[in-house]
Parts: structure tokens; C-alpha cells; sequence
């Protein structure tokens, strides 16, 4: 299987001094490279992530519903190699 670059991103929100949460966000960026295997539909995408394969194609992915309950997650586009390795195929 060829080796992919990975762009993983997660926000992190901060409280107000009243126990609101804030609209201001840092995020944290992890770039790596691993074999097309690592991209299961247990990998935790964080706030999303970017994929690039060797031959230039781009795709993503983010958690379903934002990340709030156990859904699957959004990929674009909803037909690529990604989707095939993060969505679960049930018969």
C-alpha cells in the first residue's frame, strides 16, 4: 500500500473568565506520513483531516454531525478512496 501525507487539525476552545466558551480557537496542526492502511474508520480525525496521495489527489474528512454522537464521518468528495477506508461498508 503507498505511503500518504496526513494533515490532522484540532481546535481547541478556551472558557471566559463567565464560563462561556470562547469564539476565539488555536488549532493544532499534525502532518505525517503513513502507509494507507493507518486511515481506518477508527482513526480519530480530530476537527478534520487532509489527505494527499501519491499521485496528487486530495481528499477530506470530518467528524459526522461535528463530532457530537457516534456518526459517520463526512468526505469529500463522499465517493474517493478515502470514504472506502473510513466508512464502514455494511451489506
Amino acid at each position: 500500500m503507498p505511503n500518504v501525507n496526513i494533515t490532522r487539525r484540532q481546535e481547541r476552545f478556551s472558557r471566559t473568565v463567565n464560563g462561556a466558551w470562547s469564539r476565539h480557537t488555536t488549532t493544532e496542526i499534525e502532518r505525517m506520513e503513513r502507509d494507507e492502511s493507518f486511515l481506518t474508520p477508527k482513526l480519530s480525525l480530530g476537527s478534520g483531516i487532509t489527505v494527499t496521495w501519491p499521485d496528487g489527489v486530495i481528499e477530506h474528512a470530518f467528524p459526522g454531525n461535528r463530532g457530537v454522537g457516534n456518526y459517520p464521518p463526512v468526505c469529500i468528495p463522499d465517493n474517493g478512496r478515502l470514504a472506502a477506508l473510513l466508512l464502514e461498508v455494511k451489506s
